[in-house]
C-alpha cells in the first residue's frame, strides 16, 4: 500500500488506486490532527519550502491543535466536516503542490509563501463546522474565518503577520462555498481553456480541487458521500437521501472538472470523467 508520506516524498507513477490509498492512510495512522500535520511538515515538499523565522510552521501547528481541543470540547463532530476531512484537503494541497510544474506558475510569481497560505487555508476551511448547510452565501466560511482570526491573534505569533495571513487566507476560504466554486470552474471551462489563470485565481482553483478530491475518489469518495449523507439528514433530509444515491454522485462528479495542470497531469480530471461515465451506465 501507498501511504500518504511514501507518496509525497517523490514524484511518481501513480495511479488512482494508489492515490486513494493514501487518503485511507492519513486517516488511519493518526487520529489526532496535530499528529498528522507534524508527519505532513516532515515531507520534504513541507520541510524544504521557505519559512521565515519559522512563523508558517508555527501556525499549522497552532491551528492544528485548536482543532483538536475544539473536537474535544464539542464532544461529537460532524461526520464529514471532522477532522479527518481537514486532513483529507491538507493532503490533497500538498499532493497537488508536489506534482506542480515550475511552469504552471511561472507568469504568477508563485512563491513558498502562497504555498504555505494554502495549506494553512486547508487546514482552518471548516474550522467550527457544525455540520449544518449555509442559510446564506459564506455562512459558515465567514464563522471558520473569525475562529482562524481569534485563534491566531491570541497566540504567540507577531501580530503584523498573523493579520497578513488572515487577509490572504480570507479570500481563498470564501472561495470552498458552494455558490462560489461553479463561478470558479466556469471562468475556467472547457470553453475558455485558453483563460491565464491570475494568481488569487489559481490559490482557489488548488483550494477547491483539494477539498473535492477524497470525495472524487472511486471507494473513498462513496464513503464521504454516505457521511455527507448522514450529516445533512437532520436539516436537509430529502438532499440527503439523494447524494447517497448513484444519481446523486453522478451529479456531484458533473458538478464540477479537476482544471489545474497539476490535478490534470496527475490524471485527476480522467479519474472523474471515468467514474461519471460508469455511474451513467448504471443511472
Amino acid at each position: 500500500m501507498v501511504n500518504f508520506s511514501q507518496f509525497l516524498l517523490e514524484r511518481g507513477n501513480f495511479n488512482e488506486t494508489d492515490i486513494e490509498n493514501c487518503f485511507f492512510d492519513a486517516n488511519f495512522q493518526e487520529s489526532e490532527f496535530l499528529a498528522f500535520v507534524d508527519s505532513l511538515l516532515a515531507i520534504p515538499l513541507w520541510k524544504n519550502a521557505q519559512d521565515h523565522q519559522g512563523y508558517y510552521k508555527k501556525a499549522c501547528r497552532i491551528l492544528s491543535k485548536a482543532a483538536d481541543d475544539f473536537a474535544r470540547f464539542n464532544a461529537n463532530e460532524p461526520p464529514y466536516h471532522s477532522r479527518s476531512h481537514f486532513k483529507d484537503v491538507c493532503l490533497g494541497v500538498s499532493i497537488l503542490l508536489q506534482y506542480q510544474d515550475p511552469g504552471d506558475v511561472s507568469s504568477l510569481d508563485f512563491k513558498d509563501d502562497d504555498a504555505w497560505v494554502l495549506l494553512l487555508s486547508a487546514i482552518g476551511h471548516d474550522f467550527g463546522h457544525n455540520g449544518s448547510v449555509n442559510r446564506c452565501p459564506f455562512e459558515l466560511e465567514l464563522q471558520s474565518i473569525e475562529y482562524v482570526k481569534r485563534i491566531l491573534l491570541t497566540s504567540e505569533l507577531p501580530t503584523s503577520f498573523a493579520n497578513k495571513l488572515i487577509d490572504r487566507m480570507k479570500p481563498i476560504i470564501l472561495a470552498t462555498d458552494p455558490t462560489c466554486i461553479k463561478k470558479v470552474f466556469n471562468a475556467y471551462s472547457d470553453d475558455d481553456k485558453n483563460t491565464p489563470f491570475s494568481l488569487g485565481n489559481y490559490l482557489n482553483v488548488l483550494i477547491i480541487e483539494a477539498d473535492l478530491m477524497g470525495s472524487t475518489l472511486p471507494t473513498y469518495g462513496e464513503k464521504l458521500s454516505q457521511k455527507l449523507s448522514k450529516e445533512w439528514l437532520v436539516e436537509n433530509s430529502d438532499q440527503a437521501i439523494f447524494i447517497a444515491t448513484t444519481k446523486g454522485r453522478f451529479n456531484f462528479l458533473n458538478s464540477f472538472q479537476f482544471i489545474s495542470p497539476a490535478a490534470q497531469r496527475i490524471g485527476l480530471e480522467v479519474m472523474r470523467k471515468k467514474i461519471a461515465w460508469k455511474l451513467n451506465e448504471i443511472i
